[in-house]
């Protein structure tokens, strides 16, 4: 009921307006396709209308060599990265080339203090031997034999 109540109020209103609204419209059209025209021959330079725009040669020039200098400079600075890149690149390489040299010596050093355990326990005992033994008599300054077995260790 009510959906036929709409249309035909629908359909009243589009034969009251349909006398004014499509002179509207068409002249909506007319000048849309015109503003459209007019816009082309003024831009493109289409040399059908004795319009001339000064200054669209120049800036659009301009815009060119600010592109140019644009992608000069892209250029450039993708230069500098590659250059930065490989640099950090070989100084990486370097750390860890002084990295393993050093985990190298390291573990050459723990090795060495391994097999020296031996000789240094030696050592202490031989200087234990040198710090308790008896202080020399006034006259006799005699070298105890400790240390002189010693002798090629100290």
């Amino acid at each position: 009921m009510i959906a036929s109540l709409w249309a035909r109020a629908w359909l009243r209103l589009s034969r009251l307006l349909a006398p004014l609204l499509l002179p509207l419209l068409l002249c909506a059209l007319i000048l849309s396709v015109g503003g459209w025209i007019w816009q082309t021959v003024r831009i493109d330079g289409l040399r059908i209308w004795p319009v001339k725009i000064t200054g669209l040669r120049t800036e659009r020039d301009q815009w060119r060599s600010a592109e140019h200098d644009w992608r000069r400079a892209a250029t450039i600075m993708r230069g500098s990265y590659d250059t930065l890149h490989g640099a950090l690149q070989i100084r990486n390489a370097a750390v860890q080339r002084l990295k393993a040299d050093g985990e190298a010596r390291k573990a050459a050093g723990k090795t060495a203090l391994v097999d020296a355990a031996p000789r240094n326990a030696t050592r202490e005992a031989l200087a234990r031997a040198i710090d308790n033994a008896p202080p020399a008599v006034a006259r006799t300054c005699r070298t105890p034999d400790a240390v002189m077995a010693a002798k090629g260790e100290l």
